[in-house]
């Protein structure tokens, strides 16, 4: 029952308005949309929210239905208590994405005007920032960043930051960027899919939990070149579906 009032109130939000830079919890938007706008940039910096849904508690909630939309405080009370289990946005809601961005808008907003002033590129998938440029980027650019961060209590994963520079591959939230500024599935996908390949040489004799891994490591794969491994990506569907 919950998971259905969580769908039906995800449909009422995504009536309003996003922002371009934030990535998920859009219609028809993926990791690979996420990744475009850095493409072609050299310079590219990384930071990664700790515990993120469960620093979105109801108390955030009730002053973003209150503030934010307008409720009256008995109705946003009651939305905040119906999006969050024991007391913070649960992982795994159909609505845990854009109820945490809402919940922490302000920051992110000041993270882009922010970012814009700079003439920093900033995207946001989840607990994922992502900030490109075609000049590097500053340290001091990034204590700003968390400094925003940090007035909201939400805190960087210190083992999650990277910073790449122009000579270097670029890895954004699982898509590969080449240094000419091309879109390619990580490393660590293909070699996921080889793996599996090498260790079943007859596919139809491969376990179905195997065959179901595979299809979803070229399903991602193929998010990002829609033509990758053809031959072999319908040879897994078809035996999935006999």
């Amino acid at each position: 029952m919950q998971k259905i009032v969580h769908d039906r109130i995800k449909i009422l939000l995504s009536r309003v308005y996003l922002p371009g830079f934030v990535k998920a919890g859009k219609k028809n938007r993926s990791i690979v949309h996420n990744a475009k706008p850095h493409a072609e940039n050299s310079y590219m910096r990384k930071l990664d929210i700790t515990k993120f849904y469960p620093s979105c508690t109801q108390k955030n909630l009730f002053q973003t239905f209150k503030d934010r939309f307008e409720m009256s405080p008995d109705v946003a009370y009651i939305f905040s208590k119906i999006c969050t289990f024991e007391d913070y946005v649960p992982t795994g809601s159909p609505l845990s994405n854009v109820i945490a961005y809402y919940a922490n808008e302000e920051a992110f907003n000041e993270i882009n005007q922010l970012a814009r002033a700079k003439g920093v590129k900033f995207t946001l998938y989840v607990d994922d920032l992502t900030f490109s440029s075609s000049k590097p980027i500053s340290e001091n650019f990034i204590n700003n960043v968390k400094e925003i961060l940090k007035k909201n209590q939400l805190i960087t994963k210190k083992k999650k930051q990277k910073a790449y520079s122009a000579s270097k591959f670029k890895l954004v939230t699982g898509v590969a960027i080449t240094k000419d500024g091309k879109l390619t599935p990580q490393n660590k996908s293909m070699h996921k899919i080889h793996q599996i390949i090498s260790q079943n040489s007859d596919l139809s004799k491969i376990d179905i939990s195997d065959l179901q891994k595979l299809r979803g490591l070229l399903s991602s794969c193929r998010l990002i070149c829609p033509n990758f491994m053809n031959q072999l990506y319908f040879k897994v569907n078809k035996l999935l579906t006999v």
